[in-house]
């Protein structure tokens, strides 16, 4: 580990971290859609359904987001065999 690292984590100078999505970049967490009229059954795509979470902690220093950066936490859904929506 050197100076500007602690547990892994880049420090800056001053020994503050920071978290900064910058312009154009993506974090995307969001759930999908699927169709199991069309498709057949899929356990797995199910599963991803629900859009995710995101949490984002600083003791010190900040968290930045720029314009035109994105966090898509959104919720997907399903079209089930029966016709049924979830999500």
């Amino acid at each position: 580990m050197d100076s500007n690292t602690c547990s892994g984590f880049p420090l800056f100078r001053d020994g503050k971290a920071n978290f900064d999505l910058g312009s154009g970049a993506t974090i995307d967490l969001a759930g999908v859609w699927s169709n199991e009229r069309r498709d057949g059954r899929n356990a797995l795509s199910l599963a991803h359904v629900d859009g995710g979470a995101l949490s984002v902690r600083m003791v010190e220093g900040s968290v930045r987001l720029a314009e035109g950066s994105v966090v898509d936490l959104s919720s997907g859904a399903a079209l089930l065999a029966d016709g049924t929506i979830v999500g």
